[in-house]
């Protein structure tokens, strides 16, 4: 007979807190689907939008069993802050820097007209290799496989993607940075 965990509190005020945003979401979209069947919108629409706050810290510590305490390390590997939001529903951004050598890793703006077609421009993840399409946040291990050194990382320039059915695509043009 199994027995069902109980739920944490939090996480159900985290459901209620979401449930609530939505329902707020929708009766501000009904209103917005009303006004334009009134055709009493005005000239100028100020799009609904959202941010939020997030990033990640990774660490590494390698101890070696010498004499030489000097040579064990602990260190960051990464020290992200995300920055993500949307504006209506065309517009998406993405900005994280990385503070453990003061470079911009990510930092683009998505324009989507529907799923299957969204034009990204800026500084993102280059859409060649599924090993470094995978958030660094969402690894198994530490360190990546060898492949990974094998790919172009992360690029400015501008790319086409989508998808409808299942199939995804992608291509962009980049300004070919070395890694």
């Amino acid at each position: 007979m199994a027995v069902a965990a109980p739920v944490h509190a939090g996480y159900a005020q985290d459901l209620d807190r979401r449930l609530e945003a939505l329902e707020q979401e929708v009766a501000a979209l009904k209103e917005d689907l009303a006004a334009q069947r009134r055709g009493d919108t005005p000239g100028l629409v100020i799009a609904r939008g959202e941010v939020a706050l997030s990033g990640y810290l990774q660490t590494d510590a390698r101890t070696t069993f010498h004499a030489d305490p000097a040579a064990d390390e602990f260190y960051v590997r990464r020290a992200r802050l995300v920055i993500s939001g949307r504006l209506g529903r065309v517009a998406e951004f993405y900005v994280s820097p990385e503070f453990t050598n003061a470079t911009l890793y990510d930092g683009y703006i998505d324009l989507k007209s529907s799923h299957a077609v969204q034009l990204k421009v800026g500084k993102f993840k280059v859409p060649f290799g599924l090993e470094l399409l995978q958030s660094a946040a969402t690894l198994v291990f530490a360190e990546r496989g060898l492949t990974y050194d094998l790919v172009p990382n992360r690029d400015i320039g501008l790319a086409v993607h989508g998808g409808t059915g299942g199939v995804e695509y992608a291509v962009g043009v980049c300004n070919g940075v070395q890694d």
